[in-house]
C-alpha cells in the first residue's frame, strides 16, 4: 500500500497539461472565441437526419440471423460516420482558433 501511495505523487508530477494561451488576449476572451469556434464547428459539420423507422408489425416473427448481422453493421457505419464528424468537428474547432491567435501550450 505505501508503495502505491508513494508511486502516485511521482506519476502526477510526470502528467502533463495541454491548454490555450495568446500572446496578446487575456484568458476571458478564450472562453468567448471557443464558444463561437465551437458553434463554428458544428454549424460546419451537422448532425445527420435521422431515417424514418420502419413500422413494426404486432406478433412478428423473432429477427434472423441475416437481419441480426445487417443491424450490427449498420450500428458500426453509424459509429465510423459519429467518429469521423467529431473528428471533423475538432479539427475546424482547433483551426478556428488558431486563425484568432490561440496557441496551444503543454507542460
Amino acid at each position: 500500500m505505501k508503495r502505491t501511495l508513494l508511486a502516485l505523487p511521482i506519476l502526477a508530477a510526470c502528467a502533463t497539461q495541454t491548454y490555450w494561451q495568446h500572446p496578446t488576449k487575456p484568458a476571458e476572451q478564450f472562453y468567448a472565441d471557443n464558444v463561437e469556434c465551437l458553434a463554428l464547428a458544428r454549424n460546419t459539420v451537422p448532425e445527420p437526419v435521422a431515417a424514418p423507422q420502419t413500422n413494426v408489425v404486432v406478433g412478428a416473427q423473432p429477427p434472423s440471423v441475416a437481419a441480426a448481422i445487417e443491424r450490427g453493421q449498420r450500428a458500426a457505419r453509424e459509429d465510423a460516420e459519429q467518429y469521423a464528424r467529431t473528428r471533423d468537428r475538432r479539427t475546424i474547432h482547433e483551426h478556428c482558433l488558431y486563425a484568432r491567435g490561440w496557441q496551444r501550450v503543454t507542460r
